[in-house]
Formats: C-alpha cells, sequence, structure tokens
C-alpha cells in the first residue's frame, strides 16, 4: 500500500495531539483532584455523583436546619426563665402584701411593683428571635403577639407551632404559641375557684381548696351562704346553682331552719370538694365554687395590682383582699407550673433536635467519603499516568520532526 508524504504528516500530526490531549486531561485531573472532569469520562460514576452531591447538599441543609432551631429554642428557653423569675417575684409581693399587718398604703407601695412587672411580663411575651420574628406568635411571626385591647391583653398570634425539617423523614417543633404558654392556664386552683362575692359585709376569709375526689367531682357552680338557723346560730347552705338543687342540708331538712352552724377552720365538704374558712362572715354573705376556667397570665398579674391598688383597711375589705390575694397565689403557681411545662418541651426539642444533627453529621460524612470513592482522583496513579503520557508525547514529537524532514528529492542528485 502507498502511503503519500502529506498523509504519514498529517497522520503523525494526529497522533501528536492525541498524545497531548491525553496529558492535558491527565494534568487536569491533576490540578482538580478529580477523577470525573465531564460525565463523558464516566457516564455512570458522573450520575451516581450527581446523586451524592444532592445527597450531602441536602445533609447540609438539614444540619443548618437544625442548628439555627437550637439557636431560636435556647432564646426561649431564656425568655421563659426570665417570665418563671418574674413571676416568683410576683408570688413573694402577694405574699408579703397578705400580711395582716399591711395597711392599703402598703399595699400600694408593693402594688406599683407588682405594676411594673406587669409590663415587663408584657415585654417578655413579646420577645423576638434577634431576626424581627416574634417568639410566641406561632406561624404568623411577624405579628406580634400580645396587645392591648382596653384594659387587657389579647393574643394576635395563631396557635400553630413551627416546625423545621430536622431530617430526611423528620419534622420537629421550634416554637411554642404563646397561647399555650401565656393564656391557656387554668384558674383557681386547677379544678375549681372559690371567691366571695363582692357584697360580703362579713370577714369570711377563705384558706384553703382542695378536691377530696375528683371522680365524684361535677363541674358545676355551686353558692355557699351564711344565714341564721332556727336556733339563732351562723349556719350555711350550699346550693347548685347549676341544677338549682339543694345541697347542705339535705333534703328533707328545711332552709335556713336545719342549716348545719358554720365553725371557722373547719371544713365544708360537697361535691367532691372540701371548702375551709375562717373569720366570721355575717348572715347573708355568700361565696361561690366554680368550674376553673383558662385565664392569661396578663390577668392574672393585673387581679393582682388591682387588689393591691383598692383594697381597704375596713375588716370586710381586709377580708376581701386575702381572698383575692389567696387565689392568685393559687394561680400564679399553676402559671409556674405551666411555664415549667413549656421549659421541660423546650429542653427535649433541644435534646432532640442535637441528636438529629449528630445522626445527619454522621450520615454526611458517609455521603462525602462515597462521593470521594466516585470522583476523587487517584493521585499515585495519576502521577505515574503523567509520567507515561508525557514520554508519549516527546516521542510524538521526535518522530514527526523526524517524518516531516523524508522527502525523495533529497536524494534526488
Amino acid at each position: 500500500m502507498r502511503i503519500s508524504t502529506a498523509q504519514f504528516q498529517r497522520e503523525s500530526i494526529i497522533a501528536m495531539l492525541q498524545r497531548q490531549s491525553e496529558l492535558s486531561r491527565t494534568q487536569q485531573q491533576v490540578s482538580t483532584g478529580r477523577r470525573i472532569l465531564t460525565p463523558a469520562d464516566d457516564p455512570a460514576g458522573a450520575a451516581r455523583a450527581l446523586d451524592l452531591t444532592k445527597a450531602v447538599a441536602n445533609f447540609e441543609q438539614y444540619i443548618y436546619n437544625g442548628e439555627q432551631a437550637k439557636l431560636r429554642l435556647g432564646i426561649e428557653e431564656s425568655v421563659l426563665e426570665q417570665v418563671g423569675s418574674l413571676l416568683q417575684r410576683v408570688r413573694d409581693l402577694a405574699l408579703q402584701a397578705n400580711n395582716a399587718t399591711n395597711d392599703a398604703q402598703n399595699r400600694r407601695q408593693i402594688g406599683a411593683e407588682v405594676e411594673q412587672l406587669f409590663e415587663q411580663l408584657v415585654q417578655l411575651a413579646n420577645s423576638s428571635d434577634g431576626k424581627g420574628e416574634y417568639l410566641f406568635s406561632g406561624v404568623s411571626s411577624r405579628t406580634r403577639p400580645f396587645e392591648r385591647d382596653g384594659g387587657e391583653i389579647v393574643f394576635m398570634g395563631d396557635q400553630a407551632e413551627r416546625m423545621v425539617q430536622a431530617g430526611p423523614a423528620r419534622q420537629l417543633s421550634m416554637s411554642h404559641s404563646g397561647f399555650d404558654v401565656f393564656m391557656k392556664i387554668p384558674n383557681g386552683n386547677g379544678t375549681f375557684v372559690a371567691d366571695g362575692l363582692a357584697t360580703n359585709q362579713g370577714t369570711g376569709q377563705i384558706v384553703n381548696t382542695t378536691v377530696l375526689d375528683a371522680v365524684s367531682y361535677q363541674p358545676e357552680t355551686h353558692r355557699i351562704d351564711f344565714v341564721t338557723n332556727a336556733a339563732g346560730e351562723l349556719a350555711y347552705t350550699v346550693t347548685n346553682v347549676t341544677t338549682g338543687d339543694q345541697v347542705i342540708p339535705a333534703l328533707p331538712a328545711i332552709v335556713p331552719d336545719d342549716a348545719p352552724t358554720f365553725v371557722p377552720d373547719q371544713a365544708i365538704t360537697f361535691n367532691g370538694v372540701s371548702i375551709v374558712l375562717r373569720g366570721e362572715p355575717a348572715p347573708g354573705d355568700a361565696f361561690e365554687v366554680a368550674p376553673s376556667r383558662s385565664q392569661s397570665l396578663f390577668t392574672t398579674v393585673q387581679n393582682v395590682v388591682k387588689t393591691l391598688m383598692e383594697g381597704g383597711d375596713s375588716p370586710s375589705e381586709k377580708a376581701a383582699v386575702h381572698n383575692s390575694l389567696g387565689r392568685a397565689l393559687e394561680e400564679i403557681d399553676l402559671g409556674l407550673e405551666n411555664i415549667l411545662r413549656v421549659r421541660a418541651e423546650v429542653g427535649g426539642r433541644i435534646n432532640a433536635i442535637e441528636a438529629e444533627v449528630e445522626s445527619n453529621t454522621a450520615a454526611m460524612l458517609d455521603m462525602e467519603q462515597a462521593l470521594s470513592a466516585v470522583e476523587d482522583l487517584d493521585y499515585a496513579w495519576a502521577l505515574s499516568q503523567l509520567s507515561l503520557q508525557l514520554v508519549g508525547v516527546q516521542a510524538a514529537e521526535q518522530g514527526y520532526v523526524k517524518v516531516q524532514g523524508l522527502s525523495l528529492f533529497k536524494y534526488i542528485r
């Protein structure tokens, strides 16, 4: 077969360029540290690398989500700690004011401090996370959660909890609704609330309220009325206001003649509950015992302020102050219990997020190792290949020099 000089040179150039191209590719692999430079280098490996890269990016996002949720929950826990300390201070002041040695002026001085604590409570409830989002607004995080409506504090957020994607198949809550934290707290002792009527003239004081039998207790309103019985003694009757039934004295006893005599510090029991009163209620005085309902922490503290600021010094007014503050102390305790419950939930969520972040970090490292095995370069092999290809390029170049100098005309004399 005859090969022309032009064809011979063309084939030599092609061979030389191929060697140079292979050398260039290997040099790029060494400089980038990657075995796969284009999908054409390894189609299956490139597809696998793409999937692994996406998985690594997802785990990085999960870890970021977890860290942000942990930061937000940490801020919430700090705010709740301050709320708990504030409520404890209000409790201490209410207990101090409930001392019989205090007069109206002393109570007003204490009330002024409680009023400042109330303003601080509202500020804490409207705390933000430093990014312009309120902690206790629920999903409506840009909405200020608590606003004043006349003399009351109303909740303007929603009751949903913000969720964060903390893992491939796990969402975790990163917030509490302000309604759950500050608004949904039972009043009284948590089961029922006992209080004297505003028209009472005597010095009757509630000193203890207890649920004796939760099974027999019915959430119905009862009223304790003080009367004079047939013996001319101070007595009491109990009526079920909800049904209209006479409870004490039991039928067919006649009211008020057969009403039992009132004995201070002796429990009055009915409907599975016990009420202990002391002092001297006046005939016509009454105490109402009603099922507990939800009451906000704001209302509880406002009631303390109102009692301290408006309470008088007459015996009946002092008794009313004692009853109101005694009820407030029970409600503050329930508020503190609720804050502790929420703080415990926050701690549990932080622990869950930390565990999820740790799991995601381990999974991401596995994905990165798998990705490295697919696309990273074996430097020992690459450097050896580079040396061989460099020799090949040099040989091709020298061969071309020899070939391009060949011509029959050089031998014609």
